[in-house]
């Protein structure tokens, strides 16, 4: 298949480029409800991808957001136990004292 495209290839050039040039543009030949078409769809999925990130962003935050309130809720508890034990041991000692 490669030979015959090549040979297509010098066909072109030696007869079509030799008698009319190179071609400066060329003709599409399509309807342009199609090519309007074409570009519809292709601006429609760039909004899709673009409000699957923007979904996807906010997912993320409102992971990290979690995360975050779960961290602080935990060293909160921590905190609160701390406290708790410290008062426990003072009431202990206060006891044993006595």
């Amino acid at each position: 298949m490669g030979d015959s495209v090549e040979k297509l290839a010098q066909l072109y050039i030696k007869e079509v480029v030799r008698l009319h040039g190179i071609p400066v543009y060329i003709v599409f030949d399509r309807d342009p409800w199609l090519t309007s078409r074409i570009i519809i769809i292709i601006i429609i999925i760039i909004i899709i991808i673009i409000i699957v990130v923007v979904v996807i962003i906010i997912l993320i935050i409102i992971v990290v957001v979690v995360i975050i309130k779960k961290k602080k809720k935990k060293k909160k508890k921590k905190k609160k136990k701390k406290k708790l034990m410290r008062t426990l041991r003072w009431k202990i000692n206060i006891r044993i004292k006595q």
